[in-house]
């Protein structure tokens, strides 16, 4: 049984059954385990929080005060709630190049030093990140 920090700010958080959550403040992301939100964090952008975190430059100016300290985690990971193809295709209410946008997302995870995922469901993201830290907590065993 895992114990999964989500953060206070997270306005529709991930469901995990058979787990244990924690409601706590992260400095940065979304989702960690409790005893290690030093060391594997999570952040998740659904595609309308994508599109306005990179395409908005207010909020891209909040988004890479959050990367460089995110920069500091030895795991971190951005999990789009949308695949590639659909990201590359844009969003409606954004009038970004869908492509341009997907390359800007890597530049950053190249830049400071992070991995990006993609879910095409909620469900798919759950899954994820379960997957995720359980494989976590299993290097931290040796």
């Amino acid at each position: 049984m895992l114990k999964i920090v989500v953060d206070t700010r997270e306005k529709k958080p991930y469901t995990f059954k058979g787990h244990v959550i924690r409601r706590r403040a992260l400095e940065s992301g979304d989702y960690s385990l409790l005893g290690y939100t030093k060391k594997i964090i999570i952040e998740r952008k659904s595609l309308a929080d994508l599109f306005g975190t990179i395409t908005v430059r207010k909020n891209l100016v909040r988004f890479t005060k959050e990367l460089e300290r995110l920069r500091k985690i030895p795991y971190w990971f951005i999990l789009v709630d949308a695949s590639p193809t659909s990201i590359s295709k844009g969003f409606r209410h954004s009038r970004a190049n869908g492509f341009a946008t997907l390359c800007f997302l890597f530049e950053l995870v190249f830049k400071y030093n992070g991995r990006v995922l993609f879910a095409k469901s909620r469900d798919e993201a759950s899954m994820l990140i379960e997957a995720m830290f359980n494989g976590f907590i299993e290097t931290q065993k040796n």
